[in-house]
C-alpha cells in the first residue's frame, strides 16, 4: 500500500535499497514501501548471516551478490570488504527481479568513490548522506533503459524468428504444390476430408493449388485481392477441367 501509483517500471518492486557501514550505521537508503509486518529483513540479516559468517551458505561470499529471504521478503547484498561497505535491496519474496545484481554493484562502486573522498573517521557521519540520491537516481534509470532495451530486443528477436518460420512455410507449401503439378500426384486432404476438387474424380492440381491458396491466406501471405483473384482462376481452371473430361458416365 505505500508504492507510489505512478511506479510502473520493474524497478518500482524494490521495497528499499540502503548502504551500511561495518559499524552498523545506515550510511544512505531510499525506501519505497514499508517492510511487511514492521520486520527489518537487513537487521536480521547482519545477526543471522554476516555476523555468523554465513554469507557464503547464501552466495554472498567472496564478493558476490547473496540473497536471504525470511518467506516474506527477500534482501539481496553485496559487500565491499576494502570500503567496509554493505549495500543491500530489499523486495517482496514472491518477486524475481533479475536486474538487481548489477544495480547493486553499480550503487556499490558509486558509493565506495564518494566516502573514498573523505577520512576513514568520517565515513559514519555521512548519514544520511542525502547527496547520493540524486546519483543513485542515475543508476536507477540507466538501469530501466537497458531493462526496457533486453526487452526490445528480445522482442524483436522472436518476431524474427517467427517471420523465417513461417517464410519455410510458405517454402514448403509452394514447393509441395509444384510436386504435385509435375508429378500429377494426389494432393493430400486438408484436415476436413479430401478437397472439392479431388472429390470430383481427379483435379489434383487444382486441389494442390487450392490447399495452398488456402495455407497462405490463413498464414496472412496474401492480400485479400490476391485471394479472391486466386479464388477465380482455381474456379476457372476447375470448371476447364470438368468439362474436358466430359461429365461423369453413367
Amino acid at each position: 500500500g505505500g508504492r507510489a501509483a505512478s511506479s510502473t517500471t520493474a524497478l518500482s518492486m524494490l521495497d528499499r535499497v540502503c548502504v551500511v557501514g561495518s559499524s552498523g550505521v545506515v550510511r544512505w537508503s531510499k525506501e519505497w514501501a514499508p517492510a511487511d509486518g514492521g520486520g527489518d529483513i537487513v537487521g536480521e540479516l547482519i545477526c543471522r548471516v554476516l555476523l555468523e559468517e554465513r554469507a557464503a551458505a547464501y552466495g554472498g561470499g567472496g564478493g558476490g551478490v547473496g540473497l536471504y529471504s525470511d518467506g516474506k521478503a527477500t534482501v539481496r547484498w553485496v559487500v565491499l570488504n576494502e570500503a567496509n561497505l554493505l549495500v543491500a535491496a530489499v523486495h517482496q519474496a514472491s518477486l524475481v527481479l533479475p536486474y538487481v545484481e548489477a544495480l547493486l554493484r553499480e550503487t556499490a562502486g558509486a558509493f565506495a568513490a564518494r566516502q573514498q573522498a573523505l577520512p576513514p573517521e568520517a565515513h559514519d557521519g555521512l548519514f544520511p548522506c542525502d547527496a547520493f540520491s540524486p546519483a543513485f537516481d542515475a543508476l536507477v534509470a540507466a538501469a530501466e533503459e537497458r531493462a526496457a532495451g533486453e526487452k526490445r530486443a528480445a522482442r524483436k528477436q522472436r518476431t524474427f524468428a517467427e517471420s523465417k518460420k513461417y517464410e519455410a512455410t510458405r517454402k514448403a507449401q509452394r514447393e509441395e504444390a509444384l510436386g504435385h503439378r509435375r508429378g500429377g500426384g494426389e494432393a493430400a486432404a486438408p484436415a476436413g476430408g479430401v478437397t472439392p476438387a479431388a472429390e470430383e474424380g481427379g483435379g489434383f492440381e487444382e486441389a494442390a493449388e487450392a490447399e495452398a491458396a488456402a495455407a497462405a491466406a490463413s498464414e496472412g501471405g496474401l492480400s485479400a485481392e490476391e485471394i479472391a483473384a486466386n479464388l477465380v482462376r482455381l474456379k476457372k481452371a476447375g470448371r476447364g477441367g470438368r468439362g474436358g473430361r466430359g461429365g461423369r458416365g453413367g
